[in-house]
């Protein structure tokens, strides 16, 4: 039969690892990237426009052949963090498999080396303040030597976590393309309008006099409600038209 002492050393190790460990979350840097995700979601209506008359740009920055690689750039950052959160979770075990690996390293002689220095140590100690630097100590320990041996703690890289990384890898990206935080999410709103629209236009048997119209004279696309459209020049139709091959499938990617 097992000393009822061996059992000591697993409830510090118990309270060692139930010491609260701190992220440093990336922020969005202010409150109005909450609200172009949101617009990603399509909340964000297009500006008014009259239905007839001069098309004039409502287009925030403008299409320019530089922006819209600086745009193409800031998707790709985007899609780049969205892949790096989700590989990272897929080496996250479900919550009770990683328990169990805990509790057998717990159990094992390296988790019972790290008990023994941790009852070694405390014969020292002379303060409530050397108990718990020394709990945060080995409770580090502990933490890498069990992510070494189980994987990434569940209860700390959860749904709740990857969510923030994403929210923070948008504002990356929006950051990198502009500094006003709604025109990322704008761009991706009024390029999708404009490329679906265009899609649908080719299926049609005269297509091609009506993206010559377009090209000389721009576009307007209805939107959701009386006199609200999605307007486009000439130039930024010309310039949409070529890039909506490459550029769609990397705005579907991070929606």
């Amino acid at each position: 039969m097992r000393p009822t002492r061996s059992r000591f050393p697993l409830l510090l190790l118990a309270c060692a690892l139930a010491l609260p460990v701190r992220f440093a979350y990336a922020g969005w840097g202010d409150a109005l990237k909450k609200e172009a995700n949101k617009a990603i979601q399509h909340d964000k209506k297009p500006a008014t426009s009259a239905e007839s008359g001069p098309v004039e740009s409502r287009i925030q920055p403008k299409v320019t052949p530089e922006n819209l690689a600086k745009f193409e750039a800031s998707l790709k950052l985007e899609i780049a963090e969205r892949d790096r959160v989700t590989k990272f979770m897929a080496t996250v075990k479900p919550g009770e498999v990683y328990e169990k690996c805990k509790s057998d390293w717990m159990l094992s002689p390296d988790g019972q080396k790290v008990s023994k220095k941790y009852l070694d140590a405390m014969q020292n100690v002379k303060s409530q303040a050397d108990v718990q630097r020394l709990a945060e100590t080995v409770g580090k320990e502990m933490e890498k030597a069990i992510e070494q041996h189980c994987g990434p703690d569940p209860n700390q890289y959860n749904q709740g976590w990857a969510n923030q990384e994403i929210r923070t890898a948008i504002g990356k990206a929006s950051d990198q393309f502009t500094t006003d935080d709604y025109q990322y999410a704008g761009w991706k709103e009024w390029i999708t309008e404009f490329c679906k629209y265009i899609e649908a236009l080719k299926k049609q048997p005269d297509a091609a006099p009506k993206l010559a119209k377009i090209k000389a004279e721009g576009l307007r696309i209805p939107g959701s409600g009386a006199g609200i459209y999605y307007v486009y020049t000439a130039s930024e139709a010309s310039a949409l038209l070529e890039k909506c091959e490459s550029l769609m499938p990397l705005i579907e990617a991070t929606l």
